[in-house]
């Protein structure tokens, strides 16, 4: 009861359940935290899917996107002439049966399983000194030779690749590097069972 499990803290106590419950089976806590990865990556998929429709599907009506935005062009800054561009993108994805937010919500349903786990890993006592193998003998320290967090630097720049491209171009070069090296320097001080538990994550994605 004297552990904080941070504001989400239930959904966290409900993850160490399943992850204590995975290591009664799997001895190794490493591992253990490897299993669940897969296991919570399964329980998504139908969240990470809808996301990925959505992209893919922002990708195929991008086009008439910028020819709209072209024709408004001529008006600059034109507040109204701005609202008429929004109202009649609007009109076309209903046509197209697409919402832009679509593919935010299940990302957004995703932030708390990924802040629970984060004060989770963070917090509980059984994983102090626990072994993983190799280099990795704390997982409730951090990787001190920073092989997971650049690993997982990696790995976010392959699945960026992979996704379907959208947006300006020259934003979405930035990003694909500026975001995974932000990751990386981030998860380079967090516990390596949480840096695992992302890779794994990832990987699978």
């Amino acid at each position: 009861q004297v552990m904080d499990f941070g504001f989400f803290g239930l959904v966290a106590k409900a993850m160490f359940w399943i992850l204590v419950s995975i290591q009664t089976v799997v001895p190794n806590w490493g591992w253990a935290i490897v299993v669940f990865s897969v296991l919570l990556r399964l329980a998504l998929w139908p969240l990470n899917n809808k996301t990925t429709i959505q992209l893919m599907r922002m990708k195929d009506l991008e086009p008439h996107q910028k020819a709209l935005q072209a024709k408004y062009e001529k008006f600059g800054n034109d507040m109204q002439k701005k609202a008429e561009m929004q109202k009649e993108l609007m009109a076309f994805y209903k046509k197209n049966g697409h919402n832009p937010m679509g593919g935010c919500l299940p990302m957004l349903l995703q932030m708390p399983v990924f802040f629970a786990l984060w004060s989770m890993l963070s917090a509980v006592f059984e994983l102090r000194h626990a072994n993983w193998m190799l280099w990795v003998h704390d997982l409730s320290a951090r990787d001190p030779f920073f092989v997971l967090p650049v690993l997982l630097g990696v790995s976010m720049i392959a699945q960026q690749m992979m996704t379907p491209a959208t947006g300006d171009p020259a934003q979405r070069k930035m990003m694909m590097f500026l975001m995974p090296a932000m990751m990386t320097f981030f998860f380079s001080s967090t516990p390596a069972g949480l840096c695992l538990y992302y890779l794994i994550f990832n990987l699978i994605g």
